[in-house]
């Protein structure tokens, strides 16, 4: 799918989600029941990106200080989901030991490359950072779905992962300020924020906002793990 259509549709829904009042408000943000976890491969945008994006959300936490924004280190990219979150997941030895070994056997043969960040949208429950890629990306999810099937495991994906977006806030109660946050997100829609170079792709245990965490392996890209 072509990235700026995607953009741009996510944009269109979420700013009329809100103007008619219906956005999604994630009750779970609070909730201390909420044990929903998962296997993830991530990427991690660099520090000085990180300082970018953060100015950005200061920026939306001054309309709308109530919502819930995500922390520098909560900042992340979704390769893939191996297994999806779900409530009360607690991986096995066994399935760490797959999903390392399908991880690095497909991530060391892959090739660098980078990762463009520009603009902000608005979607029905969160705002996000747009994210563009190379072909390499696009391939290395496509080698690792191919392993997972090969491994005799499940595309466990929750929707098809086709983006490279950064959620950086989510709806934890109703917009107040409905047409100064449409406003303030559209100034800041083709706000260039920078290009990074991902070498690393982590893979980790963690809740959906990404809050609870616990790293599993690292891996470099084109290099064998040590």
């Amino acid at each position: 799918m072509e990235l700026d259509s995607l953009y741009e549709g996510i944009m269109i829904r979420g700013i009329d989600s809100v103007r008619k009042q219906k956005e999604y408000v994630d009750h779970h943000i609070d909730d201390m029941a909420d044990t929903r976890m998962g296997i993830t491969l991530v990427i991690r945008p660099t520090a000085e990106i990180n300082e970018r994006i953060s100015r950005m959300e200061e920026e939306l936490r001054k309309i709308e200080p109530e919502q819930y924004y995500y922390p520098q280190e909560d900042y992340h990219i979704t390769l893939l989901d191996i297994l999806t979150a779900r409530q009360g997941f607690a991986y096995t030895k066994e399935q760490v030991s797959t999903c390392r070994q399908l991880s690095e056997e497909v991530i060391r043969r892959a090739k660098p490359f980078t990762i463009h960040l520009k603009g902000i949208v608005l979607s029905e429950g969160a705002v996000m950072v747009k994210g563009y890629y190379e072909n390499e990306m696009e391939h290395l999810r496509r080698h690792l779905r191919e392993a997972i099937i090969n491994y005799g495991m499940q595309l466990d994906e929750r929707y098809p992962t086709n983006s490279s977006h950064v959620t950086i806030a989510r709806f934890r109660t109703e917009i107040k300020l409905r047409e100064q946050l449409i406003d303030k997100i559209s100034e800041y829609k083709e706000l260039e924020i920078g290009t990074f170079p991902v070498s690393q792709i982590d893979l980790i245990c963690h809740n959906w906002y990404d809050s609870k965490k616990e790293v599993l392996s690292s891996f470099l890209i084109g290099r064998p793990q040590r």
